[in-house]
């Protein structure tokens, strides 16, 4: 807290020197709306102020308002400053596909789940599933696919409207027959032995950002979102959203947002105050030097933050960052998945509660 010694300066009143730390910054805040500014000091960090016809103000925000307001970014007391959750896995270290944490059994909390699409035994893509009732250490699905190995675009599990096992979804964004992006499905029912859904979709082939699925539009059916991060029209990170419902034809949204073009980490649509907020988990060249989350919502139309907050994680990148209600709190937590350079010589899972 701020130093306050009195004094006497020119002229009639009371001075009150008050002195800070140099990471505050000064705001000034009318307590009267006849009051006036008398004097203040050349120094950033020591301010004087008068009590002029029996009105005080305060020229920092941080006495008033018991905390102190950030010159910039910093880890601070909020969201994402406590661990609630780290383990290691069945799984040993390998980096050999696409990871995430989703609920895989229909009881509401995370399974850790391997999407295996190169240097597999049985030459197809594999899933591999680690339940989270065992904290990671039983594996309770291992099978081969309908898809034969191969990386060209980006894997992703999404929740299936006919099993609790996910849908098994590729989005091939590069050496494409048609030349546009085109999404595959394998039904979490079938165990992804079965195709339900192979188009072409309306965006052209490009590898200039972030492919994921989303349900944006409330239907129901997986939406495909495309953030691209470099190389845009706007100067700033972009956003596309083409619907589930045409088959990826019709987009649903494409615009610009609050976030400058810059790709240091992962992105994802997410229930963080409505339905489809923007998130930016940044795991590297930040200004913090911890992980940061950054929200943009998507009542402002992805112009407004929500949230620019640092982590209780140093900066590192050795495995996908997502945000995910991992203990069912209706909150949404920062979830580490650590696939390499690890304590344990496992898959790691690290868990950052989203409660302040």
């Amino acid at each position: 807290m701020g130093r306050i010694g009195r004094g006497v300066e020119k002229g009639s009143g009371i001075g009150i020197k008050v002195q800070h730390p140099p990471e505050w910054k000064c705001s000034l805040l009318h307590l009267h709306p006849h009051l006036h500014l008398h004097q203040l000091s050349d120094s950033p960090h020591c301010v004087s102020i008068m009590l002029l016809n029996g009105s005080l103000l305060l020229s920092f925000a941080s006495l008033v308002l018991s905390a102190a307001v950030p010159s910039k970014l910093e880890a601070r007391a909020g969201p994402y400053q406590t661990r609630i959750y780290e383990s290691g896995s069945t799984f040993l270290q390998e980096d050999n596909g696409w990871w995430q944490l989703i609920d895989a059994t229909g009881d509401g909390r995370p399974d850790l789940f391997y999407i295996k699409n190169r240097n597999t035994g049985t030459g197809y893509v594999e899933v591999h599933i680690a339940s989270s009732t065992s904290n990671y250490q039983t594996r309770i699905l291992e099978v081969p696919t309908t898809f034969v190995s191969e990386d060209n675009g980006t894997w992703r599990a999404i929740k299936s409207a006919n099993s609790a096992l996910p849908d098994l979804v590729y989005i091939k964004t590069r050496n494409t027959p048609s030349g546009y992006v085109e999404v595959h499905i394998a039904s979490g029912a079938s165990t992804y032995r079965t195709r339900t859904l192979e188009v072409v979709t309306t965006f052209a082939n490009e590898d200039d950002g972030q492919w994921n699925v989303y349900d944006y539009d409330g239907d129901g059916k997986p939406d495909l979102v495309f953030i691209k991060t470099s190389n845009t029209g706007t100067g700033t990170d972009e956003l596309f959203v083409a619907s589930g419902a045409s088959n990826y034809q019709t987009r649903l949204l494409s615009t610009g947002t609050t976030f400058a073009v810059e790709d240091n980490g992962f992105w994802q649509l997410g229930a963080y105050s409505s339905t489809r907020d923007l998130i930016y988990i940044k795991d590297r060249n930040t200004g913090t030097g911890t992980v940061e989350v950054h929200v943009a919502s998507a009542a402002s139309g992805y112009q407004s933050r929500l949230l620019d907050v640092g982590s209780t994680f140093v900066q590192e990148t050795n495995g996908p960052w997502s945000l995910v209600d991992w203990n069912k709190d209706g909150v949404l937590d920062l979830v580490y998945i650590k696939i390499k350079n690890t304590g344990t010589g496992t898959v790691e899972v690290h868990v950052a509660t989203g409660k302040s």
